[in-house]
């Protein structure tokens, strides 16, 4: 018999096993810290609401199949609305037939939330998204690239792509490692060619950002948008928190960029990564300041060792990463949403929400570390 049900923290065993089956090939951790992680994000995560549960999907009462569910707030035009992210959805390698999928997906978006939102949906995700009545948000699926090593960059790409599609068919690690080798005394031959980018402005300076300072930053630099975030201190410590513990993309940098006079123009996060991309989670900057906040995280990126960066689009900052020679692309994920409200359906197809990294799911799925 099958069927749907509420995820309980006694099942977290059970959810550890099933996720290590399914991603055999790449997961290298423990069923203890897979359980320890799930516990963390689905149950003692700030924003837990007993009304807005993750689901499980049973097969003569074995689990077959999860939605985890982390419940977030957003407002729009200073009303309150609940959102649910979509964070993790995985089932048993027997249960591949789409029905199990669209079940759990229609749980995720009849639940009690105003809206529902994943941003790490792979196109079969996205066709029963559309099919049960969700959309997708063009322009925050759109991804960019600034190659900083335009020869390790390629490489970067490469092996990426290569890991997408399965580990059985990535190139050895001598391979990669000669690869390597080979793009880094490119990189250093054309080194004098490659166009370095631009030169933050000489009075910008740089401060580790907490999170006391990134609260009041959201709260003060995203009020010209329709949709933003909705937090206090807590979630956002916990957020960052959580941020950290992602140590597979390499180490976070908590970036405040400050004008002369100690006046804030923006921040960034990101993590550090020499060999790769380097992953950036969030951008914020004055409507003023956006050029001479990317030109400081491009720089300061490049400074130390970077070899590329790659982020997911936010609207308003679509014509700066042009003009620094950008490449955007849609191969890396899908954002989609569902909104029952058509006002807020129009601002997040319009982009008019502030919707980065750290309000979705990218950095909250589950990373582990290899062993």
């Amino acid at each position: 018999m099958n069927r749907i049900r509420v995820l309980v923290e006694d099942d977290l065993a059970h959810v550890a096993t099933l996720f290590s089956k399914v991603h055999q090939e790449r997961n290298r951790s423990s069923p203890q810290s897979i359980q320890t992680y799930f516990r963390e994000i689905l149950f003692l995560n700030p924003w837990y609401d007993a009304d807005l549960q993750s689901w499980v999907y049973e097969d003569d009462g074995k689990i077959a199949g999860v939605m985890a569910i982390i419940p977030r707030r957003m407002s729009f035009g200073g009303l309150t609305l609940r959102v649910a992210v979509g964070c993790q959805l995985f089932l048993d390698l027997d249960q591949r037939s789409g029905l199990p999928a669209l079940q759990l997906l229609q749980k995720l978006m009849k639940g009690p939330q105003d809206i529902s939102i994943t941003d790490g949906a792979s196109r079969v995700v996205r066709k029963i998204w559309h099919r049960l009545g969700g959309e997708t948000l063009p322009v925050y699926s759109l991804h960019w690239v600034k190659p900083l090593r335009p020869a390790r960059t390629t490489l970067a790409l490469y092996s990426r792509h290569r890991s997408g599609e399965s580990e059985k068919i990535m190139p050895s690690r001598r391979i990669l490692y000669l690869g390597a080798l080979v793009c880094d005394l490119i990189d250093l031959a054309i080194a004098p060619l490659v166009p370095r980018p631009e030169q933050p402005p000489s009075e910008l300076k740089a401060d580790e950002l907490d999170a006391p300072t990134l609260l009041s930053c959201l709260s003060e630099f995203t009020t010209h948008y329709l949709l933003r975030p909705e937090c206090n201190l807590r979630e956002v410590e916990w957020l960052l928190d959580q941020a950290a513990k992602k140590k597979r993309y390499g180490p976070l940098q908590k970036v405040l960029v400050r004008r002369a006079g100690n006046k804030i123009v923006g921040w960034y996060l990101y993590y550090l990564n020499t060999s790769g991309l380097s992953e950036v989670l969030q951008i914020g900057a004055r409507e003023d300041s956006i050029d001479d906040v990317l030109d400081h995280l491009f720089d300061h990126a490049r400074r130390r060792g970077a070899a590329a960066l790659h982020g997911r689009t936010e609207p308003r900052f679509v014509h700066a990463l042009s003009d620094r020679y950008c490449i955007f692309h849609g191969r890396a994920s899908n954002t989609l949403f569902h909104a029952r409200n058509p006002a807020v359906k129009a601002a997040l197809l319009a982009g008019d929400g502030f919707l980065t990294r750290l309000e979705g799911d990218w950095g909250l799925r589950f990373t582990g570390e290899q062993l």
